[in-house]
């Protein structure tokens, strides 16, 4: 019987099989895509580790530097609500120059993204929404129509 060549790269955790090239997980590429929690566990690493968040955030164009990405891991608290972060945090960035905002919860992100990025147009638009909508309250509270 002929040994099987060894490669130097140890076993894969899953199947026992010789490695045939070095890996990070452990995992033969079979495995990694299909042992439970393989892949996710590695994926969670990269992303706390800040190389997944940062390729991802490269890939839509968004523009920042060290200062951002510490400013982002370090807020427990969205910037627009003020609500504690729950697993729900997301970068807001200028969608015309690609600079980042700030950390918001994902709900204030997406709301944002539904208004626009014009705020001062929309902020007036909502005081104006606002004052008729009180207007008609105070109308009503009088007894006039």
């Amino acid at each position: 019987m002929v040994a099987a060549k060894d490669y130097g790269f140890g076993r894969c955790k899953g199947c026992d099989k010789q490695l045939k090239r070095p890996t990070t997980t452990g995992y033969c590429s079979p495995c990694f895509h299909t042992v439970p929690g393989v892949k996710t566990n590695y994926e969670r690493a990269r992303w706390d580790s800040g190389a997944s968040r940062a390729a991802k955030w490269r890939s839509k164009g968004i523009v920042f530097d060290e200062n951002d990405v510490a400013a982002y891991d370090k807020a427990t608290h969205c910037g627009l609500c003020g609500k504690r972060f729950h697993g729900d945090k997301a970068l807001d960035h200028d969608h015309k120059t690609g600079h980042v905002r700030g950390a918001l919860c994902r709900s204030c992100n997406t709301a944002l993204g539904k208004l626009g990025d014009d705020l001062a147009a929309v902020i007036e638009r909502v005081c104006d929404y606002w004052s008729r909508y009180m207007a008609r309250i105070a109308r009503k509270a009088g007894g006039t129509h």
